[in-house]
């Protein structure tokens, strides 16, 4: 899951940040709560381990976008920028007792993709060293029905 969502971009304005979630193994109206807990936990584990490479490898250089996507601090201007919007124009989530879609978005947030993202912009991904982009070619190459 991870490695397929990693490449893709991540859109505030979308359902699910616009990632693709399968079906497959992640049908959230049928799951328990405990299995809703454990994906929750595996998609944080994750964002957080995204989170500390990117601080141990680019700290020096990037602190402000590090910053800037700390998963409480990027919750808070989340909810202050698209919660209006979110709860407004997105209406197909898992039908959960207390989850509004703002509450959904927030609890899912992608902030270790979205800071990838953000620093990616600012490198040239080209050449001898292009691991990311030759990564994102293969998982695009690989897709098929």
């Amino acid at each position: 899951m991870i490695a397929n969502q990693i490449v893709q971009q991540c859109d505030p304005t979308s359902h699910w940040w616009g990632l693709e979630w399968n079906p497959a193994f992640f049908d959230f109206d049928s799951m328990s709560a405990e299995e809703e807990k454990k994906c929750w936990l595996e998609f944080q584990t994750a964002q957080y381990a995204i989170m500390d490479v990117l601080s141990s490898k680019f700290a020096t250089h990037e602190k402000q976008i590090i910053t800037d996507h700390d998963p409480l601090a990027l919750t808070e201007k989340v909810i202050r920028q698209y919660s209006e919007m979110w709860d407004s124009n997105l209406t197909f989530f898992p039908a959960k007792a207390c989850y509004t879609p703002t509450m959904w978005m927030t609890t899912w947030l992608p902030f270790g993709y979205l800071c990838l993202h953000a620093i990616s912009l600012k490198y040239d991904d080209t050449g001898v060293t292009d691991a990311i982009s030759k990564y994102s070619s293969f998982v695009s190459a690989t897709k098929f029905n």
